[in-house]
C-alpha cells in the first residue's frame, strides 16, 4: 500500500529538519527497491518499494518513520534468519510502495543498491543549513557511541562508518562547520569492500560535536538509546572540563637536588619537566616518564612520594587530592 495523497511528495524537496534527518537515516538503514515484477498475464511491470528496518530494540523509531510518512502500513517483526543476516535478535520492518517516493529518494541521493556506492548529499539535494540533522540521521543508522573505563574515568568516543566517498566528504563538511574539530579517519576492517570509519575521541571535540549534532532535535528525530548515551557523555565531559579548570590553578612546589625551590603551574609543567628534570641528566623524554613523574611513581623504584632523579614534588598529596580525570596531571 502506498502513501496518502498529501504525503506522496514528502521527500521531493528537503526543506526541513525532519526531512533531512529521515533522508539520511534511509541512506544508512533504508532500502529503495526498483525492480520488474511478473503479473498474472505473464507481463513484467515496474514495481517501487521503500523498506526501513531497525533492530528489535529500536521499534519506536520505525513507528516514528511511519508516522512521518503518514502511512498506516503494518510494522512487522522479522525473526533472525539461519545465517544471522537479520541480526542477533531479529528486527522491525516497515515497507511502503510509491513510485514518486522511490524516485525522489534517487533524486536526493538515495538510489537502489547503494551500500557500496552511497555518497554524501550535495548542497542542492540537502542545503547546508540542515547539516547537523543530516549527520544525526546517518549517525543513528551507521554510527555508534561507546565508552570504556580507564583509570578513574570513562573514555568516550563516537564512530561513523560509510563508503570512502561518503566519509571523506563528511569529514570535510564537519571541519567546515566546526573548524576546531579533531577527527580520525581510518579503514574499516570488518567489511570486505572499501569502507572508512570516522572517529571523534578528543574530549573537547567530542563535546563540541555531540552538542552540535543534537541541536534542534526532537524526540522523533533522534534514536533514544544513542541519545541517552550521548547525554551521559556530555554530562561526564562537562564535569571533567569543570575539574580541569579547578586544577589549572594548582601550583606544584618542586625541590631540586641542590635544594632550590620551584613553583610550577599546570601549564608550565611540560616544558619544565623536559628542560630540567629529564634533559638535565640525559634521561630520555618519553610519555611514560612524564606520566610517571606526574603521578609520583616510577617503574624502577616504585616510588609514590614524588621523587625522580633527585627532584621532589613537595605538595604531592595536595596534587593527588585534586585528581584530574585522566590522571592527576594533564597530558597533551
Amino acid at each position: 500500500m502506498g502513501l496518502p495523497k498529501n504525503k506522496i511528495d514528502v521527500l521531493h524537496e528537503i526543506d526541513s529538519n525532519d526531512k533531512a534527518y529521515w533522508l539520511a537515516f534511509l541512506g544508512a538503514d533504508g532500502c529503495n527497491k526498483q525492480r520488474l515484477r511478473l503479473n498474472k498475464n505473464g507481463k513484467y511491470y515496474p514495481a517501487y518499494e521503500v523498506e526501513f528496518r531497525l533492530a528489535k530494540k529500536d521499534k519506536e523509531q520505525v513507528l516514528n518513520f511511519r508516522e512521518f510518512l503518514g502511512s498506516s502500513n503494518k510494522v512487522s517483526f522479522v525473526e533472525r534468519s539461519k545465517n544471522g543476516y537479520e541480526g542477533g535478535t531479529g528486527s522491525w520492518k516497515f515497507t511502503t510502495g510509491g513510485k514518486m517516493l522511490s524516485k525522489d529518494l534517487v533524486k536526493n541521493g538515495c538510489p537502489p543498491r547503494k551500500s557500496k556506492t552511497y555518497k554524501f548529499p550535495t548542497e542542492k539535494q540537502v542545503p547546508n543549513k540542515f547539516l547537523n540533522h543530516t549527520v544525526r540521521g546517518y549517525f543513528d543508522g551507521d554510527g555508534s557511541i561507546f565508552n570504556y573505563p580507564k583509570s578513574n574515568h570513562n573514555v568516550w568516543s563516537i564512530g561513523i562508518t560509510g563508503t570512502e566517498s561518503y566519509i571523506k566528504t563528511l569529514d570535510k563538511k564537519l571541519k567546515e562547520a566546526l573548524p576546531e574539530l579533531v577527527t580520525n579517519v581510518q579503514k574499516e576492517k570488518r567489511v570486505k569492500h572499501r569502507m572508512l570509519n570516522l572517529m571523534v575521541s578528543n574530549r573537547k571535540s567530542l563535546l563540541m560535536f555531540l552538542k552540535w549534532m543534537y541541536k534542534g532535535s526532537t524526540e522523533k528525530t533522534r534514536l533514544p538509546r544513542k541519545y541517552e548515551k550521548a547525554m551521559s557523555a556530555i554530562k561526564e565531559l562537562e564535569e571533567n572540563s569543570r575539574k580541569l579548570k579547578e586544577f589549572e590553578n594548582l601550583k606544584l612546589i618542586i625541590r631540586s637536588p641542590e635544594g632550590k625551590i620551584f613553583e610550577v603551574t599546570e601549564k608550565e609543567w611540560p616544558s619544565f619537566a623536559v628542560k630540567i628534570i629529564f634533559r638535565g641528566d640525559g634521561s630520555r623524554t618519553n610519555k611514560y616518564k612524564f606520566k610517571a613523574l606526574r603521578s609520583g611513581r616510577t617503574k624502577k623504584t616504585g616510588s609514590t612520594d614524588g621523587h625522580r632523579n633527585g627532584w621532589e614534588i613537595l605538595n604531592i598529596e595536595e596534587a593527588k587530592e585534586r585528581k584530574y580525570p585522566r590522571g592527576w596531571m594533564r597530558m597533551e
